[in-house]
């Protein structure tokens, strides 16, 4: 009887152990397998040193949205939406900043806009932002 059982557990037995050598297998197969993540980049303040301003104002557009994705990790779209609203405000005087402050303290939000817009270029909707967040400053 005893050898009956044997044969007859022997198979189960070797079904189990090498059901379980699988799984051990794969588990760590999976692991090796894992890819490296690549480091990011920290996102932070841009170091004077990185000449961005340089750049934008020798008219290096480009060159100047590759390294502030450098230094930001950011994608292509956002770098260049920060480098044209460095060149907007690099554009952007103290004297016109002067009078739009001027208009503002006339009460002549329009013409505020409009001498930023003839400043610097931009849409009607920046220089709307613009002109509302320096109320807000003011305020």
């Amino acid at each position: 009887m005893l050898p009956s059982i044997i044969r007859l557990l022997n198979p189960i037995l070797l079904m189990v152990l090498l059901l379980l050598v699988i799984v051990a297998f794969r588990f760590v197969w999976l692991d090796f397998r894992k890819p490296i993540a690549k480091k990011k980049p920290k996102k932070g303040a841009i170091p004077e040193a990185a000449g961005l301003r340089d750049l934008v104002q020798s008219g290096q557009l480009e060159e100047a949205v590759t390294v502030y994705q450098k230094f930001t990790g950011t994608d292509r779209f956002t770098a260049r939406k920060a480098i044209d609203d460095m060149a907007r405000e690099i554009r952007l005087s103290d004297s016109v900043k002067k009078d739009i402050y001027r208009l503002l303290n006339r009460n002549k939000k329009a013409a505020a806009i409009e001498a930023y817009q003839q400043a610097t270029g931009a849409d009607l909707a920046e220089a709307l932002t613009y002109v509302e967040s320096l109320q807000a400053e003011r305020a």
